[in-house]
């Protein structure tokens, strides 16, 4: 998130310090909303020391909303509704559980003055992956999509991520795509806010382009996952 700093200047955004820093942490902060995230070894650790030692001063959150969320620790936290969105579930946690006076759905995102809205009004970007394989859309359908949309006079480019993520992807150029090389988060953000549309996979770029204003179209393989994010 550093990267998007000057998308957030009202913001700051400090990096996760060392695990061993953790006993600071709890004691410098009134609050701590922790994203539950099993994978990350610092939030784990957070989140353990924290309900041991100071239990109301750290919630945790669960960002996918199941049938089964009841049954996960610490749901009483935030108590997420798995019939209403994430946005709307954030939004009564601000209201209800931190009882802020003044709240609103807004992102606040806050562009860079270099960087001008829809400035391609025809590019239509593709974002070709995903966290999982399991969860795209096939590349031959967004061939297929892409062809289709150039005949309307569309220009089409082709997002993956970094351009790491991006490299198996330059050979669509041939077909007449745009493939960017994009090495920061900031200038993958610059490249959406310029574009019009986007369709893609159930993934972050897709959530990232939403909030940026895009037009976007999302694929997804279950109607419950859409009305999450709806």
């Amino acid at each position: 998130m550093g990267s998007l700093q000057s998308w957030f200047p009202h913001l700051p955004f400090l990096p996760y310090p060392q695990s061993d820093a953790i006993a600071g942490v709890l004691s410098n902060y009134d609050l701590i909303v922790a994203f539950d995230h099993r994978t990350d070894p610092f939030l784990q650790k957070l989140i353990q020391e924290g309900k041991r030692q100071v239990p109301e001063q750290v919630r945790v959150v669960y960002p996918y909303p199941t049938k089964s969320i009841f049954q996960l620790p610490y749901y009483e936290d935030v108590q997420m509704q798995p019939e209403k969105s994430f946005v709307e579930n954030l939004h009564n946690f601000c209201k209800e559980v931190m009882g802020l006076e003044k709240t609103t759905k807004n992102n606040g995102i806050i562009a860079p003055r270099d960087v001008r809205f829809r400035q391609y009004p025809n590019r239509v970007v593709f974002h070709v992956s995903s966290s999982r394989e399991g969860k795209n859309w096939p590349i031959k359908k967004f061939i297929w999509l892409g062809k289709r949309l150039q005949k309307e006079g569309f220009t089409v480019a082709v997002l993956a991520g970094l351009e790491k993520e991006q490299a198996p992807f330059f050979s669509l150029e041939k077909e007449g795509f745009l493939v960017p090389r994009i090495t920061s988060l900031h200038d993958l953000a610059k490249y959406l806010y310029a574009s019009r549309y986007l369709v893609g996979n159930d993934s972050g770029l897709g959530h990232l382009a939403s909030a940026l204003g895009l037009e976007t179209l999302t694929i997804g393989r279950r109607k419950t996952e859409g009305l999450l994010r709806r």
